[in-house]
């Protein structure tokens, strides 16, 4: 288990339970063509009030708390003066201004309506998509009464209520996008009578036939949704795979990104502080990092390190690892004066970790393949300054070393057998003898 390993996990999951790590964007539009879902999104921007050139260097000013840190990348655009209008690596010296290079002489300072957007990906990138349903198409729907009788262009992918036992009832089903909108809504279902037509219950009267079919709307577990590597094609569109070729298309729902995670790695905890304190100057966002501790081996509940451990010969060779590992919740404390509501922030992440790490089997270098299940230890605060608060999570993982992940053991060098004869007083002797 590598650090990476547990940072990709909480990227991953973690956007399932809080956006507070996240950069959050809205889907306008998700569409399939075969097995490539096309993905168009909102890029925030922020207005900029000035920039001036001093040699290389540009400085920004915006209108508004930019919200940027340090050695992110900033798209400019909309200035005359075309030089700046670049994608830079900006470096942050306060919530409403930061810097960054341009080539050529530029005329100082720049005009026009000039906007910054910060770039949320690139090529290669994972992301978290949520909210999407799968429409499937419906043809036709009618009403007598009380049950609605519906029809769908392809297979409606619905399971019959009959064959689930009664607490497992009732089954609902969502419907959108039907005229007139007195169908639309969440109902439940009665029968399956085919792959193509179901029957759900109604206690209103919208007038039958609707003129607008519309779509039966399914949960999407990984077709849409999931973590997904991204290609870039542009600002705001990127493309990634899917394995369902049949998946109903667009997406519908209430379509989110969740991109630019900051949840990374680091060495020791001094470097977190590091990190954290030289963006102050910035408006501080929620950070999280992951720090791997020692590694400590153990036989029968005691430290290797104890005599009474050590490996003799004939003796089934095995010990067990531990692997320590810390999340760290760093926040912005700029505006506290005794950083207790920080803390209880930090603390109220408790749930999302463990429903991220804990129980989770991490894979394992080792012969055994596999770690047992995460166990969580303990949470503390583990530093506390002016601009910011930093919460620790603890949690391990035990693994088993056997003699397959050793040198090879061997007893000596087994003795060569020699045949001969021996005579003594007259009697003759065939000894088998060894010799090394």
């Amino acid at each position: 288990m590598q650090a990476v390993d547990v940072v990709n996990r909480l990227k991953e999951i973690l956007p399932k339970f809080t956006d507070d790590f996240s950069d959050i964007s809205t889907i306008t539009s998700l569409t399939r063509a075969s097995t490539t879902i096309t993905c168009t999104h909102v890029v925030s921007s922020i207005s900029i009030l000035s920039i001036t050139r001093s040699g290389t260097t540009a400085t920004v000013t915006t209108t508004s708390d930019h919200g940027f840190s340090t050695s992110s990348s900033v798209t400019i655009s909309g200035a005359t003066q075309t030089d700046y209008n670049i994608t830079a690596v900006i470096a942050v010296t306060s919530a409403t201004t930061f810097t960054y290079t341009v080539a050529g002489s530029p005329a100082t300072p720049a005009t026009g309506t000039i906007i910054a957007q910060p770039v949320l990906l690139a090529t290669g990138n994972y992301v978290t998509i949520r909210g999407a349903k799968e429409p499937i198409a419906l043809t036709s729907i009618t009403r007598v009464d009380g049950i609605v009788t519906v029809t769908s262009a392809t297979d409606h992918k619905l399971s019959d209520p009959s064959l689930y036992s009664l607490d497992q009832l009732p089954l609902y089903i969502e419907i959108a996008g039907v005229t007139p909108s007195g169908y639309n809504g969440t109902f439940e279902l009665l029968t399956v009578p085919t792959g193509t037509t179901f029957t759900f219950s109604i206690s209103t009267t919208p007038t039958t036939p609707a003129t607008v079919a519309g779509y039966l709307l399914l949960e999407d577990q990984d077709g849409f949704n999931g973590y997904k590597q991204v290609t870039v094609t542009s600002a705001t569109v990127f493309t990634y795979t899917t394995t369902n070729s049949s998946l109903g298309t667009p997406a519908q729902g209430t379509l989110q990104l969740s991109a630019g995670t900051r949840i990374d790695y680091a060495a020791t905890p001094a470097r977190i502080a590091q990190f954290y304190s030289e963006n102050s100057s910035g408006v501080l966002k929620n950070w999280m990092f992951v720090v791997l501790g020692g590694t400590s081996i153990y036989k029968n509940d005691t430290i290797a390190s104890d005599l009474s451990t050590a490996q003799t010969r004939n003796q089934n060779y095995w010990y067990q690892s531990q692997r320590d590992l810390s999340i760290y919740v760093a926040l912005s404390s700029k505006s506290s004066t005794l950083g207790g509501a920080e803390a209880d922030t930090a603390r109220g992440y408790e749930s999302a970790l463990l429903k991220s790490l804990a129980n989770y089997v991490f894979d394992s270098a080792l012969t055994d393949s596999v770690y047992q299940p995460m166990v969580y230890v303990a949470s503390e605060t583990d530093d506390y300054v002016d601009a910011y608060y930093i919460h620790r999570f603890d949690f391990l993982a035990k693994g088993f070393i056997t003699k397959e992940d050793t040198a090879a053991f061997s007893n000596g060098t087994p003795l060569q057998v020699i045949n001969g004869t021996i005579t003594d007083k007259g009697m003759t002797y065939k000894p088998t003898t060894r010799i090394l």
